[in-house]
């Protein structure tokens, strides 16, 4: 179910997200209290599609890779996370890579990056020739970030999450705008 066009007739970017994930519970897709293995068994029954959580197989160094990729294959979405992240990160990774495909956002992982997680042994230029993939857009990684924390906020929170605050969120994007983004790209 692609949710994108959904977006367009709330008033901030938040309300956008906090509808989206409202829609999720009305939905029973949250328990209580939140348990994202429970949340996930939810989802895949409501989707008819299959996920599967897997640790990164990073054989050495993390540096540069996204703490998090979805891959979507036949007949199921594999979501991939950095091992040794903490629990809450680790959830954080999950609601962002749910995010993209909520919002059917195709994928679009470097293929740098699918190269060194999933094909380690394999010639670097052969991967990228067999894949000719771009990196992610800025709206998308805006998008599923805007949703994973929409989402976390009410699965910590439950109705009593409270609201965005516009003023660290306005913060942040002047720092990015400043800054760039650095460090990991994607997530």
């Amino acid at each position: 179910m692609n949710w994108s066009g959904r977006l367009k007739r709330a008033k901030s970017i938040d309300q956008q997200f906090d509808r989206l994930v409202a829609n999720l519970v009305r939905h029973g897709l949250f328990s209580s209290p939140f348990d994202m293995d429970e949340f996930l068994s939810r989802f895949q029954r409501w989707r008819g599609r299959a996920i599967r959580l897997e640790p990164m197989p990073v054989g050495g160094s993390a540096d540069g890779l996204p703490y998090g990729m979805l891959i979507s294959a036949a007949g199921v979405d594999v979501v991939f996370y950095m091992p040794g992240s903490t629990p809450l990160h680790r959830e954080h990774i999950i609601a962002h890579e749910l995010g993209h495909l909520l919002f059917d956002h195709a994928s679009d992982l470097a293929a740098a990056d699918l190269q060194r997680v999933l094909f380690p042994d394999l010639d670097p230029e052969t991967v990228e020739r067999a894949l000719k993939r771009a990196s992610y857009t800025t709206r998308k990684e805006r998008e599923a970030e805007a949703f994973a924390s929409a989402f976390l906020r009410r699965a910590r929170y439950g109705d009593r999450a409270p609201a965005p605050n516009n003023a660290v969120t306005d913060v942040h994007s002047r720092i990015e705008s400043a800054w760039g983004q650095g460090g990991r790209r994607g997530r």
